[in-house]
């Protein structure tokens, strides 16, 4: 293979890259991509082109770009929040660990989670679930309250992740909250849930909180 269909072929993976995790940042694509001593200048020369050929788009986020497909969002702060919480959780993993299942924008009935995950985190396959709510402070927050509702509805038995082991033991996601303002949990009587500020250090709250 040539180094232009190298990279090319690169190209087309960072497309796709950002279009699962939307408003990645440089420093993300770089680690994943670009993994050696001068991978990340590497790496923002080959998006500075791509975003100069309209491949894909970016736009400032801190110290950094961040980069996705299409328009703009209008969400697209929060968006991004979200990203990076995966990528937080993702790169606290140790060996061995993994993300078997990651959802973004996960349906539910009744509403919408940020996301859904199951982490790996023991040989046999065990380890965590959870529904991801990344707070924004813009509403009045009841999400806790409509996964009370799914909890007691007993709706979920038969999702796919309700017993990935096939243990004969189905359980509820526990619900992590990410917010800067205090969270309710006046009435909340069947879900587990955890609460968090945004930059805290997600695994130790998935594990330990």
């Amino acid at each position: 293979m040539s180094s232009l269909e190298f990279g090319l072929q690169r190209m087309t993976r960072i497309r796709a890259f950002v279009a699962v995790y939307p408003y990645s940042k440089t420093s993300v694509i770089a680690r994943t991509f670009f993994d050696f001593s001068t991978g990340l200048r590497k790496c923002r020369q080959v998006l500075a082109t791509m975003a100069e050929r309209k491949v894909i788009n970016r736009c400032r986020l801190g110290q950094e770009y961040a980069y996705f497909r299409g328009p703009k969002s209008s969400q697209w702060v929060h968006i991004a929040e979200v990203t990076d919480f995966h990528w937080k959780v993702f790169y606290a993993l140790r060996e061995g660990q993994e993300v078997v299942y990651y959802k973004r924008e996960a349906e539910y009935p009744g509403g919408r989670a940020d996301a859904l995950y199951y982490l790996k985190l023991e040989p046999d396959g065990s380890g965590l679930k959870f529904f991801l709510e990344y707070d924004d402070g813009g509403n009045r927050f009841d999400k806790l309250e409509r996964y009370e509702v799914y909890a007691k509805s007993g709706e979920w038995v038969n999702e796919f992740w309700a017993d990935p082991l096939k243990t004969g033991r189905p359980s509820f996601p526990l619900v992590l909250v990410v917010s800067d303002r205090e969270i309710s949990r006046y009435g909340i009587e069947v879900i587990r849930v955890k609460v968090c500020r945004p930059g805290d250090n997600y695994m130790e709250v998935l594990l330990y909180g």
